[in-house]
């Protein structure tokens, strides 16, 4: 068994398909690696993949005297690469999409789209906010009672059906006809 060395680099090319990397050498004039694996934390029927970037910081343990044999074991903060994080929080950044989760309970997302598939989503909380126009593909089913404060509004008709009462106030108005099996004149 030969020896093992830990050395740092920067990632000078990735290899998706293999999920390997050529790292440059600090500390030996920027000599270039063979491909090294990229280390993760999962890789079987859970599995966790993040390829580096090219000039990513980072570690690698190389195995014997060769530069073809070793395994890239993650990245690294230095002063050219500083980290952003504080204590009490984890962040996860991809340029465009963060994810930051913090001790006392709190996650926050930030991204340009984000798209959720499941089969069913479930939101129990004391109040959604969303301040937002919102589109809804689909049926909407709504168990409890429902409040408008600015008006309804549709294109393609609106049909109510209600078993118990139905209170409004302010005017209503129509420029078609509004048909019901029984009204009430006041």
């Amino acid at each position: 068994m030969g020896s093992t060395t830990i050395a740092f680099g920067e990632i000078h090319s990735v290899n998706e398909t293999n999920y390997t990397a050529v790292v440059k050498l600090d500390e030996s004039d920027g000599i270039l690696t063979g491909d090294l694996q990229i280390m993760t934390s999962m890789s079987y029927l859970n599995k966790n993949s993040e390829l580096p970037h090219p000039k990513t910081p980072c570690i690698v343990l190389m195995f014997d005297d060769s530069n073809e044999r070793g395994v890239v074991i993650g990245g690294r903060f230095s002063d050219m690469n500083p980290c952003d994080l504080s204590k009490g929080k984890k962040i996860i950044n991809y340029q465009k999409s963060k994810i930051t989760i913090n001790e006392d309970g709190a996650i926050e997302v930030e991204c340009d789209t984000l798209k959720v598939k499941s089969k069913n989503i479930n939101i129990t909380a004391e109040k959604t906010v969303i301040t937002s126009a919102v589109e809804i593909k689909g049926t909407v089913s709504i168990s409890e009672k429902l409040t408008l404060k600015k008006g309804l509004s549709s294109s393609g008709g609106v049909g109510i059906s209600e078993s118990g009462n139905i209170d409004m106030s302010g005017k209503i108005s129509t420029k078609e006809i509004v048909s019901g099996k029984r009204f009430v004149e006041v």
